[in-house]
């Protein structure tokens, strides 16, 4: 079974908190978000201030927190750049994709670059959407 039919298989069982984004300051843990998050995906955009396409792909970014239950983590790799190299970002922006899998954060999917549909499919499919 792959790992998003399992994910897909779970996500009725799991109990939600409020939709949240997070814009990791020069003082913030990613370790700490992990560790507190209490919704079942988190979703990582690494990107920078001087990148155009992350500038613009920042509020649709945002608005997400509208559509799916999801903890959204907003980081600069210049103010970051051990997360950048930790991560082995080569693109920017980047979007990583997490799930809750027994209480392990697990990198289920990654988005380089700032294509919309790219991103939206990744958004479906791994993060559980709110009732209409």
């Amino acid at each position: 079974m792959k790992c998003y039919e399992m994910i897909n298989m779970i996500h009725i069982n799991i109990y939600l908190e409020q939709s949240i984004y997070i814009e990791l300051k020069n003082t913030g843990s990613l370790n700490q978000v992990f560790s507190s998050t209490q919704n079942s995906s988190i979703v990582i955009k690494f990107g920078a201030v001087w990148c155009k396409p992350c500038n613009k792909i920042k509020e649709y970014f945002k608005n997400q927190l509208n559509y799916y239950y999801v903890t959204l983590v907003d980081i600069d790799v210049d103010i970051h750049p051990k997360l950048n190299d930790q991560h082995n970002i080569k693109a920017l922006p980047t979007f990583e994709f997490y799930f809750n899998l027994n209480n392990e954060w697990v990198l289920v999917h990654t988005v380089e670059g700032a294509n919309q549909n790219d991103i939206e499919k990744a958004f479906q499919k791994y993060c559980l959407e709110k009732a209409k």
